[in-house]
């Protein structure tokens, strides 16, 4: 079987849902199942150029050109790359969705959608995003062939547009974040795209709250920025004084991240929005311990006070009661956290795809 992954961005361009589709790509193929990826030829907020095609880890990566309404990119060349292929696996709601259930007639082909949190990341045009929602939507996702729900948000929003949605939550290669390096429960780490909607904002203000009881405490903040939004951050850091408490990390290697997972004893996300976090899941397997903002995705993912904390980040001293605990509690919990990611890891995870990609292909061509 060969499936052609389409995305708006894929790597060099790092985040929780390019992470997803390499993972996913390197485990079809020790099932024999070939993958290449079709992307947008530049990273989010970059006006630089990728290469037309390349190959990372034995995956092909093909990226287009493409018109960038800001909402919408409008990258009309991807029919170029779906002839060969048996299924067309589409990651996230978009032009791309739209695009490829539109001409499915000339085409032919299965189309599986995997949401990714859908398009609701942000509240930005958030009536344009209901109507498209709940009107356009409706109507065009009767062509395709199955919806995957990474998170029960997701599928409790899809499932009322579509009775072709199944819940497969999104696995983690847990496996490379195992460590039993003892846990340094004054380091923190944030781990994600410097965006609005992570609210880092919020993880500065309840970091200064705990400057004075707990001045071992340092936070570092990893990952690009996303929304144009570090020099706010760092004058906000300026601001409270927490110049040698707060650092910003930027985009860094893989086994660089790695390393500070493992090392660091929580993982702190005040995020007002997500689809899933794969991040959380990595941590997990660290043995670190999630500290997250109170919304259902992050629910989902963790037992409050028995494989992290939800609090809610917009709390004076909210990120101060997690400070106080004892570290015969925290070690438990960080037990815990290894145990449960375990339910993440791809082992399982990937004969569900697979067994969801049967099901589109006609048993004659998938064998």
């Amino acid at each position: 079987m060969k499936v052609l992954h389409i995305s708006h961005h894929f790597w060099p361009c790092i985040g929780g849902t390019e992470k997803y589709i390499m993972d996913l790509c390197l485990e079809l193929k020790k099932k024999g199942i070939e993958s290449e990826v079709v992307c947008l030829n530049k990273c989010p907020n970059s006006e630089k150029k990728l290469k037309e095609k390349e190959t990372i880890k034995g995956i092909k990566i093909n990226r287009i050109p493409f018109w960038d309404f800001r909402l919408y990119k409008i990258a009309p060349k991807v029919t170029d790359f779906i002839k060969e292929f048996d299924l067309i696996h589409i990651h996230g709601i978009g032009f791309f969705s739209d695009f490829l259930l539109a001409k499915k007639n000339q085409h032919k082909k299965p189309v599986i959608i995997s949401t990714h949190g859908g398009i609701f990341h942000t509240n930005k045009k958030s009536l344009i995003k209901k109507l498209y929602n709940n009107f356009w939507l409706k109507h065009h996702l009767k062509k395709v062939d199955k919806i995957i729900a990474d998170s029960k948000n997701d599928f409790d929003q899809f499932k009322n547009i579509s009775g072709k949605v199944v819940l497969v939550q999104n696995a983690a290669d847990t496996k490379k974040f195992e460590s039993k390096e003892k846990k340094n429960y004054n380091k923190c780490i944030f781990v994600g795209r410097l965006s609005k909607n992570k609210r880092i904002d919020l993880l500065i203000e309840r970091f200064g709250e705990i400057e004075k009881e707990f001045p071992e405490k340092t936070l570092e903040i990893i990952g690009e920025d996303f929304d144009g939004i570090k020099k706010e951050l760092e004058e906000k850091v300026k601001k409270s004084r927490l110049q040698k408490k707060v650092f910003f990390r930027g985009k860094i290697s893989e086994k660089k991240l790695i390393g500070k997972v493992k090392k660091a004893g929580f993982c702190l996300s005040a995020s007002e929005y997500e689809g899933f976090g794969i991040a959380v899941i990595e941590s997990m397997a660290a043995g670190t311990i999630p500290v997250l903002n109170n919304i259902q995705a992050f629910r989902e993912l963790i037992e409050n006070k028995k494989t992290g904390f939800i609090i809610d980040f917009k709390k004076e001293n909210s990120l101060k009661r997690i400070f106080e605990k004892k570290e015969k509690e925290l070690n438990e919990i960080s037990k815990n956290c290894v145990k449960k990611a375990k339910r993440f890891e791809w082992k399982e995870k990937i004969k569900e795809i697979e067994k969801i990609y049967s099901e589109c292909i006609p048993i004659v061509r998938y064998r």
